[in-house]
């Protein structure tokens, strides 16, 4: 295996190795102060007035909060700790102890003794079920990773914190700062750091003279972090179904005002001792989780005092992190390089005349656009098979309702291009937005049919939409960003580039609207301009500033190479397809190499792949393999778009045979729309395979390799004339 890593990096990142990526960190200057508050909203921030002095003096943005299988407070605190998506155990009662603390008669760190074989005579803290963790997750999560990368930098940390009720022990925010043998060599967790409360439904508070005694100690002694885990609002969202609204509320209120006392004062000894302040949200409040919204509000306080926006090399994105990148952020404020360790980046800051304003937005325009593209892209997805499924029923019937089809099977076509623009007339709601649709593609359907000829309207609509996407790239995304049709930072599967579905829009519309757009020149000028059109575009679908999609650049390569050698009509035999098969790698071994070369925080997830092998091999492919695998497995089953390709495939090969020649004749005259659609359905394919959710690209690149021979049949069928 290490044969095999050094023989990759000779050829991919050869000189990466000989110049490796320079960290910027700085070592240790002075403390950091590490404040998670679960529970906390965007709304409390810009609400609350004794907040009001962190927001105004400090760095904020919106963090994804997601984890590897179902989100929840602890997975998203052990996400954090790991540096990767972490999966919780099904065993709901796992915890951190104070060592000398009973359980059951018998002292925890007895306990952990028996349970791991690890001596715990050091340890402050232990999680005595620490094996269960790493046994839920994937053999490359370093549960604690964080703490460990602390430790032997000789970085002190101390955590302090617990969100304990009377009927539960609760103490999730040891999985941030424990480390990779489930321990904490210095901190308090029990009993001390909550006061019984004379008011709250939740019976316990936060003993906030305690934290703050604690943290002055600590910083009179030590330059390092402290971890201060402040858990009222986790107490009380896990009784909001059991409150009245007011009840709720009033006891919500009280809570952000001590948080925002306490903050006060932690601000009071920054004037003494000088650190920096890093308060993390690490899972949103109740009320955010039922509404669909789980990114969750951080705040970076740096010696500056400057105000402004939060992002990260993760997201590329004004105002949004990732849980990924909170451990980066960590130890780069720590002095420590994380360039070969870490998924996720280091936050940094970028400049806004009005951050808050500028979250409530961007979260706005996140959860909108959440709520609605189930209904939305659910009800194009059901149009596209019955629309398909008609078509094919009246052509095997040659039913004289068969022109009626037409208009709706353009509309398929057009229908992702408005997806697309519609951010721009920025309908609200899903009855504006499908409205807003509906009549788009109807009035374009009707002047196209009415104004263009057959194979000019067909190649307007894919040229247009592949010229659209391709726009939107040059200029960052930002239609993409806000489509219903592109991605969304609170499922976080992407956040910058170009997404799964448009990725298969772009690949059949530019293949099929091509080889139209030569039906109608005819001219063998076209020819070289295909290609040169064709290298650009592929470059922008792969180039980590633009599309940044490497199995789009897999699929694209690969499909653009095929077509060149039909329509030349080169010989398919072994010594060309070797010649393109070396051409397709060599290209994707200089994008991983110029990715990675470059510095980490304009890095895309194609420098992290390439830094993930630098570290662990050939080997660190693999989960990354299984992860796109599970996920169209995963899609298989449950997408929707699983039933749009399966209609779309068995629509083509029922063609092929019913009517009877009706395929042969559309080829026989239009040849090079015969290579096109030759190329789209292997085009789909490979987009199938080399994507992690390669059903949906390879879906939407056959609305246009399928719907446009489906169109063309319809205009070759007499009709009433049985086959």
């Amino acid at each position: 295996m290490h044969f095999c890593r050094n023989i990759f990096f000779a050829t991919i990142l050869a000189g990466a190795l000989i110049q490796p990526v320079c960290s910027t960190a700085q070592p240790m200057q002075q403390s950091l102060l590490v404040v998670t508050v679960p529970g906390l909203s965007l709304k409390d921030l810009s609400d609350s007035i004794s907040l009001s002095r962190l927001v105004a003096t400090g760095k904020i943005g919106l963090m994804n909060t997601s984890s590897a299988v179902k989100k929840s407070l602890p997975a998203s605190y052990l996400t954090m700790s790991a540096g990767m998506k972490a999966s919780w155990p099904s065993k709901k009662n796992i915890s951190g102890y104070q060592t000398l603390e009973t359980i059951n008669g018998i002292k925890s760190g007895e306990i952990y003794r028996r349970y791991t074989g690890y001596d715990p005579a050091h340890a402050a803290i232990v999680v005595p079920d620490i094996q269960a963790i790493i046994t839920a997750n994937a053999d490359k999560l370093e549960p604690g990773l964080l703490a460990e990368t602390l430790a032997v930098k000789g970085v002190p940390f101390l955590f302090i914190g617990n969100q304990d009720s009377p009927t539960e022990i609760s103490r999730p925010g040891v999985f941030l700062a424990m480390n990779k043998k489930g321990t904490l060599s210095d901190g308090y967790i029990d009993e001390r750091t909550y006061l019984t409360s004379q008011s709250s439904p939740a019976f316990y508070s936060t003993n906030y003279t305690f934290f703050y005694d604690k943290t002055k100690e600590f910083l009179e002694t030590h330059t390092g972090i402290i971890f201060l885990d402040l858990g009222d609002l986790a107490r009380l969202d896990k009784l909001y179904d059991n409150l009245p609204t007011e009840v709720y509320e009033a006891d919500r209120n009280r809570i952000l005002g001590d948080i925002g006392s306490f903050t006060a004062k932690l601000l009071e000894l920054e004037q003494l001792y000088g650190y920096d302040l890093l308060l993390i949200t690490p899972y949103p409040d109740k009320s955010s989780q039922l509404s669909g919204n789980t990114l969750a509000p951080v705040i970076l306080r740096t010696s500056d005092s400057s105000p402004g926006l939060l992002s990260s090399a993760s997201t590329k994105r004004p105002g949004l992190i990732t849980n990924l990148d909170i451990a980066p952020t960590i130890l780069d404020m720590a002095g420590i390089n994380t360039t070969d360790d870490f998924i996720g980046a280091p936050a940094y800051a970028l400049k806004n005349a009005d951050p808050p304003a500028f979250l409530i937005s961007l979260q706005h325009t996140s959860l909108d656009n959440y709520l609605l593209r189930p209904a939305l892209l659910k009800s194009y997805v059901i149009f596209q098979i019955i629309v398909v499924l008609t078509t094919v029923i009246l052509l095997l019937l040659r039913h004289p309702f068969l022109p009626f089809v037409r208009p709706f099977l353009l509309s398929l076509e057009i229908l992702p291009l408005f997806f697309l623009i519609a951010p721009i007339i920025g309908p609200q709601g899903l009855f504006a937005t499908a409205i807003f649709l509906i009549a788009a593609a109807s009035v374009s359907t009707i002047l196209l049919e009415k104004s263009a000829g057959l194979i000019k309207r067909l190649a307007i609509v894919c040229l247009l939409t592949s010229f659209c996407i391709v726009a939107d790239l040059l200029v960052g995304a930002p239609l993409m960003k806000s489509s219903l049709l592109g991605y969304c930072p609170i499922s976080g599967a992407r956040y910058y580039g170009l997404g799964n579905e448009y990725m298969g829009v772009l690949l059949g519309s530019s293949i099929i609207g091509s080889t139209l757009l030569m039906e109608i020149v005819k001219h063998k000028k076209t020819l070289h301009a295909f290609v040169v059109s064709f290298i650009i575009l592929t470059y922008l679908v792969a180039a980590p500033q633009w599309g940044t999609n490497v199995g789009g650049a897999i699929a694209f390569l690969c499909s653009f190479t095929l077509l060149v050698l039909l329509i030349y009509q080169i010989k398919l035999g072994p010594k060309s397809l070797t010649i393109a098969l070396f051409g397709i790698l060599a290209i994707l071994l200089a994008l991983f190499y110029f990715d990675f070369t470059r510095p980490q925080a304009e890095q895309s997830h194609i420098g992290l792949t390439a830094r993930l092998i630098k570290k662990g091999g050939l080997s660190a492919l693999l989960p990354i393999i299984i992860r796109k695998v599970a996920m169209n497995i995963k899609l298989l089953n449950y997408s929707l778009w699983t039933r749009v390709l399966i209609t779309f495939l068995g629509a083509a090969a029922l063609l092929f045979y019913r009517p009877p020649g009706v395929m042969r004749q559309i080829f026989d005259e239009y040849t090079f729309f015969k290579s096109g659609f030759i190329t789209g359905i292997a085009a789909s394919a490979i987009a199938l395979l080399a994507n992690d959710s390669g059903i949906v690209a390879a879906a939407t690149c056959m609305i246009y390799v399928l719907v446009t021979p489906l169109y063309l049949a319809t205009y070759r069928i007499p009709l009433g004339v049985k086959a």
